[in-house]
């Protein structure tokens, strides 16, 4: 039996979104940078996310900073900077949240001993410099936890020799889509699905959207048989990467605002895609490339970016989803699991589940 979208059904262990939850309803001047690293079991990795969440926060306050007050906070020119792709969120939120979120910048700006102390490392940037935080970031000192080279990474893991048949491909799969609230905009919601994905062998993709239609309160659509969104490909055809090996995730974005007829780059998914890179950038720059957290410590930082812009800016786009599977063995897993959105005024909850086959 599938498992049936319930209000009282709890999230998955696997589901790595719900414990943000109660963060969407922070107040505008929170800070959600503690929560990013709280599943992160290496010391090293949760430095990491938090130097750069503080530094892409403060790439926010830029963009929020110059459109203020753009003489004193001249903008980047550099179509490469961080302050681009955060403006994308920045300028799709009215103009009263700008106002006020320009207003909170600036006045964060003038406690100059508070602000120091919150930033540690990242105190001597200055959001007077034409220059971007990034560029002026990369000049600084790194903090003390990532001073020393990351650790070396050892070979694949040893595995078993087996007789049981091969195992190829594993899929992630929706189930149901079921509104339990509509958002605030007029009429039905839009909705539609897209994952960014990141296989065994480390590239990660952005699957095509899947178009689970419109909805109003209390309306679901389920798919039966389940509705693949990605496959991913296990070239040794033994199961699920163990762990030291580069992991199996999948940041499920969900949309309602999407531009009807919307082309390549101009989806919350292609924001979604782009975010994730730099994050990953990042901190392969400062872990190391080929350490194995640094994908999940990427989606880390997603999370907590889309919090401290909704805190700072008040914009309430829904927060994707970190997915992983959750094996019972490299080949058995978990039943189906619920993973809910809230955004826009609305709450919508979707069930998936991880498929192994040959």
């Amino acid at each position: 039996m599938p498992l049936r979208p319930s209000p009282s059904t709890e999230p998955d262990q696997h589901d790595r979104s719900w414990a943000h939850d109660a963060q969407h309803d922070a107040p505008p001047d929170a800070h959600h940078t503690a929560t990013a690293t709280d599943s992160l079991p290496d010391p090293r990795v949760r430095a990491a996310v938090d130097h750069v969440v503080r530094e892409l926060g403060l790439a926010a306050d830029k963009v929020a900073a110059h459109y203020a007050d753009p003489a004193t906070y001249p903008f980047p020119t550099d179509r490469s900077a961080p302050e681009h792709l955060l403006a994308e969120r920045f300028y799709d939120v009215p103009d009263d949240r700008k106002k006020r979120a320009g207003a909170a910048v600036l006045a964060d700006l003038a406690d100059g001993p508070g602000r120091a102390a919150r930033l540690g490392d990242l105190a001597g940037v200055d959001l007077r410099s034409p220059a971007s935080v990034e560029t002026q970031a990369h000049r600084l000192s790194p903090p003390p936890e990532l001073a020393h080279p990351g650790r070396e990474l050892g070979g694949p893991s040893p595995v078993a020799v087996t007789t049981a048949p091969p195992l190829h491909h594993l899929d992630l799969r929706i189930h149901h889509v079921w509104c339990r609230d509509e958002t605030d905009e007029w009429g039905a919601d839009p909705v539609r699905l897209a994952a960014v994905c990141l296989g065994p062998d480390g590239a990660a993709h952005r699957t095509e959207p899947l178009e689970a239609g419109r909805f109003n309160d209390g309306d679901t659509v389920t798919y039966a048989p389940p509705r693949p969104l990605h496959r991913f490909t296990l070239a040794d055809g033994h199961g699920i990467p163990e762990a030291g090996q580069h992991p199996v995730l999948a940041l499920l974005v969900l949309s309602t605002q999407d531009p009807q007829g919307a082309r390549d780059g101009e989806t919350l998914a292609d924001h979604v895609e782009r975010l994730f890179a730099l994050a990953r950038r990042k901190l392969g720059t400062l872990l190391g490339q080929d350490e194995p957290g640094v994908p999940g410590a990427a989606c880390a930082v997603v999370g907590a970016v889309f919090d401290r812009l909704r805190a700072r800016f008040g914009d309430d786009t829904f927060r994707p989803v970190t997915l992983s599977p959750s094996p019972r063995g490299p080949r058995s897993l978990a039943e189906a699991a619920q993973t809910s959105f809230h955004g826009h005024g609305g709450h919508y909850q979707v069930t998936y589940d991880w498929h192994l086959s040959a």
